[in-house]
């Protein structure tokens, strides 16, 4: 595209500062990373996180 030559994309994640940055689930304990979707389900249940059953983190694992 010609219109595009010379334009910079710039990718921005934006977090809240009580949870922190994005943190890959997979890559934590299974033990840690239950801790994280458990406290995101008490302080944000109508997030999508909040809505994975309890054996979500062992089926990521898993594979």
């Amino acid at each position: 595209m010609k219109w595009a030559r010379g334009l910079s994309m710039f990718l921005y994640h934006y977090y809240d500062k009580k949870t922190g940055p994005f943190k890959n689930l997979s890559e934590l304990s299974m033990e840690q990373s239950n801790a994280i979707i458990n406290r995101i389900k008490e302080e944000k249940p109508n997030t999508q996180c909040a809505q994975r059953d309890a054996e979500y983190m062992f089926r990521r694992h898993m594979y």
